[in-house]
């Protein structure tokens, strides 16, 4: 039908399209860029008319900064009433902005056995090296949900390989609970979710999970 383009440099993670045909971007700047945000709100036309979350150098708490850090930073969405929940890769929290006040809460939903990415010991050369790193902690690899719940994944490895993970799970009051051993969520529809099952086996299988 027609071709939307998103702003020089930007990279974008996923999408969320509102019912008033505007979208909303996470993703990071690759080219040279003024702003640090990775949330971006766009037109129809794909001009950027807000933007959120200056986390774009965003790194664990007493890390230092690292070029290392970018093979590791993404950010993901999921859409509320208000406007999008929100996550990055590299941090324990989930953010929510109000769409119509342009208002960001945050929370900090660390959850029972997870641990935070550090840098390693030794420089990261060759594939071995960062396999090793990868698998040494977990990060956030998406967020799903709505108002009445939101689930936010932290897994080890590469992400679509990931043998196992541990999970932020908000009910529909508001209370954090962490899910040990939590599936490769892949999307959510609803009070669903769409989950690999033993992602690294030789035959992959999706599971369908019903929240209740």
């Amino acid at each position: 039908m027609r071709d939307i383009h998103l702003p020089p440099g930007l990279f974008p993670n996923a999408m969320e399209v509102t019912e008033h045909g505007e979208y909303w971007v996470p993703g990071t700047m690759l080219s040279p860029s003024d702003t640090e945000s990775v949330l971006f709100k766009l037109d129809s036309l794909g001009i950027v008319t807000a933007e959120y979350l200056p986390l774009a150098n965003a790194r664990p708490r007493g890390e230092q900064n690292h070029h290392d850090w970018n093979s590791l930073r993404t950010a993901s969405i999921t859409m509320g009433a208000p406007g999008p929940y929100a996550s990055f890769s590299l941090l324990d929290s989930v953010w929510a902005i109000d769409e119509a006040s342009g208002m960001v809460r945050s929370w900090a939903i660390r959850p029972d056995g997870y641990t935070a990415p550090s840098l390693p010991e030794k420089p990261i050369r060759g594939g071995p090296a960062m396999m090793a790193w990868l698998e040494s902690s977990q990060r956030a690899t998406g967020i799903w949900g709505n108002d009445s719940y939101l689930l936010v994944a932290f897994a080890s490895g590469i992400y679509h390989r990931a043998e196992s993970s541990v999970a932020s799970y908000r009910d529909v009051n508001g209370t954090w609970h962490t899910l040990l051993d939590t599936p490769v969520i892949l999307r959510s529809m609803g009070s669903r979710l769409v989950a690999f099952a033993h992602p690294v086996d030789e035959r992959v299988v999706i599971n369908m999970f019903e929240l209740r």
